[in-house]
């Protein structure tokens, strides 16, 4: 086993500059490798051990990071054990990272940030600068995923500090570029541009040609999220001319959607059905499922406006299919958007509905997910300056002991010098006490925070986020726990539901926008009208909302209920294509829990009847 002195004596720049190429070469998105190139590492690696089945397996695991992750998995697991027996600490760095971006690949990215964070405190011991500016560029390429655009461009600035002290224009390229995609997510277009800009000079000096295709893409989307689309073609033309003298499959995927997209936006929607069919024929080519996906959705979005519902609703039904089995949330939740607003368009309510749900189902979900990686990203953020401070502690524990040991040298030449060292000890120790002290007490002003935000969050995760009320995931545990409360004690219990009358003709008279705004001045309004009652009050989704009464015999849930009608009615809400008012009123059916059995279930069936039949009976009323 090597000495820290000695592991820091490997680092020098041979050998770093040997594995630091060996990473550029491996994180770069080079053309997926082909099959044959495959199946030959395979047959390597399985003759292979010890230092070289180690570097069989990093090649291996790239290729498989978009085909097969959860292989790419199993292979960066078995490299972090053998890298770990072989003492390797650079390549154990390497392992970790490809750990985190197989994590990353299959959508766990707790796990995934955990191994860069463990491959940047590995960094940092050995002070290999070359590596820690990789992996603080692969964290916040993490953040910029999980939309967390200051970290990300934190951890940017970082490596791009590290590059530049270093000398590494071809890693200091890379930064400036993703810089520019995180200023383009905060809509800062000319910031953009400038970094864009300044990354596609550096790219050109270190010739990074498949580098130069992206950063020649990223300043056409800059210019056209900015409105200018002239500027916007012909970086997309420069960066589909590159793409074709590299012969990238990957890269002509991409441009081409681009440029679908440009024409889109312009209206030239055969023009774009061109680009993106071209773009799909390209990731097919390269079975690249993810770009598939996303081209078949713009495909889809490009028949809807040409009337051809049909071929619009069979691409996104695809692309639907595709998203749910790469586990992509996001582009399933904007498929499932798409295909209920196709099928409304073809007058199939009840499909439009189905997929309507689905997509609020998974947009809930992505919801409370967001909600949880910021709680692990400050747990983790925490763990990391823990370990930095215990770096540096250990640090000047070493430095101690080297002082200690030349004052023990000096103490045969003088009384008086051995003195004076004990009072400098003294000085040290009392100075490491309230440095301690005040250390704990940092600790536990950062605990205290985090609780704070721990608690802030879970409030989150159970508000409704448009009215401010309760929310669906709410309401069912409190129904639970209140169904069980009264059963316990023989207390009435009673529930309401509200269904918005015509809430779809409004939404489609008035548009979303006005629709919100109606949803938001109901809620203020059963608010307002159950103020002095032990109530909860939830949008159950869509328009529909539902209220638990608790102690409220059946007789009294009516009479609230109605005052809660009358009191929407009399908000004058304008809603012209309503067939009875002229404004918008809801219809209301309530249930009591002594009637239901004592069972959650029933009770909210109950009322969910008799709200149908309010409905019924001519909407704007109360049933029971």
């Amino acid at each position: 086993r090597l000495s820290r002195q000695e592991v820091i004596a490997l680092q020098k720049w041979p050998l770093t500059l040997f594995i630091g190429i060996e990473i550029i070469f491996l994180l770069l998105p080079w053309p997926a490798m082909a099959s044959h190139d495959i199946v030959f590492l395979e047959t390597r690696l399985n003759a292979a051990s010890g230092s070289d089945r180690l570097d069989v397996l990093h090649r291996l695991i790239p290729a498989y990071l978009t085909r097969q992750p959860a292989k790419a998995l199993a292979y960066s697991q078995e490299s972090l054990q053998l890298a770990q027996q072989l003492e390797d600490n650079s390549r154990l760095i390497t392992a970790l990272l490809w750990c985190g971006q197989s994590y990353n690949a299959l959508q766990q990215p707790r796990l995934a940030i955990e191994y860069f964070f463990r491959a940047l405190a590995q960094a940092q011991y050995i002070q290999d600068q070359f590596q820690e500016a990789i992996i603080l560029n692969s964290i916040g390429n993490h953040y910029f995923n999980l939309a967390q655009y200051d970290q990300a461009a934190q951890y940017f600035l970082q490596s791009l500090n590290l590059r530049n002290s270093t000398g590494d224009h071809f890693g200091a390229s890379k930064c400036l570029n993703n810089l520019g995609r995180v200023y383009d997510k905060l809509k800062q277009f000319d910031r953009a541009i400038d970094y864009f800009q300044q990354s596609l000079d550096l790219k050109q000096q270190v010739t990074d040609p498949s580098g130069t295709v992206f950063t020649l893409n990223n300043l056409g989307l800059s210019h056209r999220s900015n409105g200018n689309p002239v500027q916007a073609r012909g970086y997309f033309l420069e960066a589909l001319q590159r793409a074709q003298q590299n012969q990238s499959l990957m890269e002509l995927g991409y441009t081409t959607n681009n440029l679908g997209e440009l024409a889109a936006d312009e209206g030239q929607f055969h023009v774009a059905l061109e680009h993106f069919f071209q773009a799909l024929e390209y990731y097919a080519q390269e079975h690249n499922v993810s770009g598939e996906t996303y081209a078949r959705l713009n495909i889809s979005k490009a028949y809807r406006p040409l009337g051809n519902l049909q071929a619009a609703i069979e691409h996104c039904n695809r692309a639907v299919i595709l998203a749910q089995q790469l586990q992509q949330s996001e582009l399933l939740k904007e498929g499932t958007l798409h295909l209920s607003r196709l099928y409304e368009d073809a007058g199939d309510p009840g499909q439009a509905l189905q997929y309507l749900k689905q997509h609020n189902e998974i947009r809930e979900k992505l919801l409370n997910e967001t909600v949880h990686e910021k709680i692990v990203a400050l747990q983790l953020a925490y763990d990391q300056e823990s370990r930095s401070r215990e770096i540096e502690l250990l640090k000047k524990e070493s430095q101690l002991q080297t002082l200690e040991l030349g004052r023990r040298q000096q103490v045969i030449y003088s009384i008086g010098t051995l003195l004076l060292m004990c009072c400098i000890t003294v000085y040290v120790m009392k100075t490491q006490v309230s440095a301690r002290e005040a250390r704990e007490r940092e600790l536990l002003a950062i605990k205290i925070k985090l609780e704070e935000s721990n608690r802030n969050l879970h409030t989150l995760s159970e508000t409704d986020p448009l009215t401010g009320l309760a929310n669906r995931r709410r309401f069912d545990k409190s129904l639970q726990w209140e169904c069980h409360s009264a059963w316990d004690n023989q207390l009435d219990l009673s529930m309401i539901m509200i269904d918005v009358d015509y809430f779809k003709l409004y939404n489609d008279s008035y548009g979303h926008h006005r629709g919100d705004l109606c949803l938001q001045a109901i809620a203020h309004s059963l608010t307002q009208t159950l103020a002095g009652e032990t109530a909860l009050i939830a949008r159950f989704g869509g328009e529909e909302f539902a209220i638990i009464l608790l102690n409220t015999s059946l007789e009294k849930a009516i009479q609230l209920a109605d005052q809660a009608r009358q009191a929407i009615a009399n908000l004058n809400l304008l809603h012209e294509k309503a067939p009875l008012h002229g404004k918008v009123t809801a219809s209301f059916g309530a249930s009591s829990l002594r009637t239901s059995g004592y069972r959650p279930q029933d009770l909210v069936r109950n009322a969910d009847q008799a709200l149908y039949r309010a409905k019924d009976l001519g909407r704007n009323q109360v049933s029971t």
